[in-house]
Parts: C-alpha cells; structure tokens; sequence
C-alpha cells in the first residue's frame, strides 16, 4: 500500500494517513457551542426555575427578566443563553395559558439552535410551537405552512419544516407521517442530499463507473472508496464492526490486478466513550488489511480524531468526493453485494 504515492513504514502508518490533506477541508468536525453566562445571571436564573416550580408565575417571571439583565454583557443573538431564557419565560407564559405571547418566546429559539447546530433542540422546539398552534386552533394552517417550505425552500428551511411537520403529525396521531418526516430530516442533518448519487447502506459495497454513488450515517464505522483511475469503476464498502476484514480482498479482486488503484477512507468519526475503541478498531483492521496491497494508493484518510462528515457522495467520473447525502436508493441486482 502507497500513501501518496510513498511507501510508508508499518510503525509511521496512521500517522502518515492523518497528515494527508482532507478531502473535506471546509468541514468543521468540532462546533463550538455559544454559551456564555455570568455567574450572577445563573443564579438569579436558577431562582426563577424554582419560582416557576412553585407556581410563582409573576416572581418567576421578574427574576427571568433580571437573570437577561444581568447577562446583557453576552448579548449575541446566538448566546445559548437567550434561548434559555425564550424557553423559561415561553413556559410561565403557557402556564399561564398566554399562547400568543408564548409562541414568540419560542419562536425565536429556532434561528439561535440552528445557528449552534442544535438540532435536538430545534426539534424540542418544535414541539412547543406545535401544542401552542394546536391550542390556538391554527394547527392545519401550521401544517399546510411547513409543508410548501418543504416543497419550494432549500436545504436549512427544508430540515427545519421536517422537524416542524414531525412534530405537528405526532401531536396529531399521525406517526406513519412523523417517522417520515424526522427520517428525512436525520438525512439532511447529516449534508444536503444529493438526488442524483446512489445510496450504498451498512455493511454493503457497491460499484459505478458512471454515476455518484455515496453512503450516510458514518459514525463508528470506515468507509473504503477505491477507484480504477483508467476505467473509472469505482468500489464503496461501508465497513462496520461486523464486516469480515477478508471482504475487502474480494472487492479488491474485481478490479484488474495490474492496475494502481486510488483509495479514500472516511470515518471512525464516533470518539466518545466506548465508541472510540470500536473506530480505532475499525480503522485498525481496514488499514491492515489494505496494505497487503501494492496496488492501492491512499490519496485521502479523513479517519479518527481528523474529523469527518456523517454523510459522502463520490463521482466516479471525476474523483471527487464531497459532504452530501445520496438520495437515489440503489438497485440492489445491478450495484450491490453485503459485505
């Protein structure tokens, strides 16, 4: 196995890997979170959560407004913070059965979550502004919205009318429609989907020449693109941890032996916790098995702690590799083996 096009000792090899350029130079793998508080303004608002707590809607409400004040200092419309207290005065007002009122401390949430990248809260979020609109009478009309900015928006405004609609249909019954509508909205959190690139699930490989072809939903797990730079026939393997090493030999065996192929690895992206030894794990056993080979040169390894995207399409015809979701499902007879 070539790195670069360099052969690289056994002892220097996941360090010769993490120092090739990304293919995802634009790719933040660690947010930073914007919360700043100080500590007299955390005070003042745990004593308004106790207020609350007790049915001291007023006092609660006060002491929420002195806990702003005194963190007026961190005024960013993306502190964490305000959305805290949107959240803390939202609820005295819905305890108070104040629904105008509360739906625009909540709705000012959504930009603040999204802009911090926190999509579990924006989806919490959306469950208060669907029980409020439910009880102001205007639900279907919160429905109808949300879907025309899923048929006519772009990708941002599309995640967040899915979290919306999820919501919505939940709170109505409906739970076939909110399974779809948070399923789809799991996908473009990971990238935007890219409708023309065939989908390679889990522990599967698949084969194109011609057309994008791409996986999602990498976290623990290595994917191994290899590519035939003459040919252009291309290999993706989602390999996780049940994928035996020895099937990465029998993709390798469908291309020409006498041919140098390019390879990118993405993934072992998880490094919290256990799940951290399950991606070095992986990484371990991939990279082991591919130097075997005198024939494959590594041209990218966005791997481990270098950070990676949860989602990738590859296009065969170009070699470029990109941060998107594949949104064509693949036709398993023409492209596709488990590994």
């Amino acid at each position: 196995m070539l790195i670069n096009g360099k052969s690289v000792r056994d002892d220097n090899l996941l360090e010769s890997l993490q120092a090739l350029p990304s293919s995802f130079p634009e790719y933040n793998a660690y947010r930073v979170i914007n919360y700043f508080v100080t500590p007299e303004a955390q005070e003042l608002n745990f004593q308004g959560i106790e207020l609350f707590r007790k049915g001291k809607y007023k006092d609660a409400k006060e002491i929420f407004s002195q806990s702003f004040e005194a963190n007026r200092v961190y005024s960013q419309e993306d502190n964490i913070f305000i959305s805290n207290y949107n959240t803390n005065i939202g609820q005295v007002y819905l305890a108070e059965g104040d629904y105008v009122n509360a739906a625009e401390c909540f709705n000012k949430n959504t930009n603040i979550y999204l802009q911090n990248g926190l999509y579990e809260e924006v989806e919490n979020n959306y469950h208060y502004i669907a029980f409020i609109n439910q009880h102001l009478g205007v639900l279907p009309t919160f429905i109808e919205t949300q879907k025309n900015m899923l048929q006519s928006s772009g990708h941002e405004e599309q995640l967040q009318a899915c979290l919306a609609l999820g919501a919505a249909e939940k709170l109505s019954g409906n739970d076939i429609e909110a399974i779809e509508h948070y399923s789809k909205a799991y996908s473009l959190r990971q990238g935007q989907i890219d409708y023309e690139a065939h989908r390679v699930e889990q522990h599967e490989v698949g084969f194109s020449a011609e057309e994008k072809i791409g996986t999602d939903n990498i976290q623990q797990c290595v994917v191994i693109i290899l590519r035939d730079p003459i040919s252009k026939k291309t290999a993706l393997a989602h390999f996780d941890r049940y994928t035996d090493p020895n099937s990465i030999s029998e993709v390798i065996a469908k291309f020409s032996q006498d041919t140098q192929l390019d390879a990118y690895l993405i993934g072992g992206r998880d490094r919290g916790g256990e799940n951290k030894i399950i991606s070095d794990t992986n990484i371990q056993k991939v990279t082991q098995q591919l130097k075997q080979y005198n024939n494959i040169n590594i041209k990218s390894a966005d791997i481990g702690d270098k950070g990676s995207p949860s989602a990738i399409v590859f296009d065969p015809k170009t070699g470029h590799l990109s941060h998107a979701v594949p949104g064509k499902m693949i036709q398993l007879h023409r492209y596709v083996w488990h590994l």
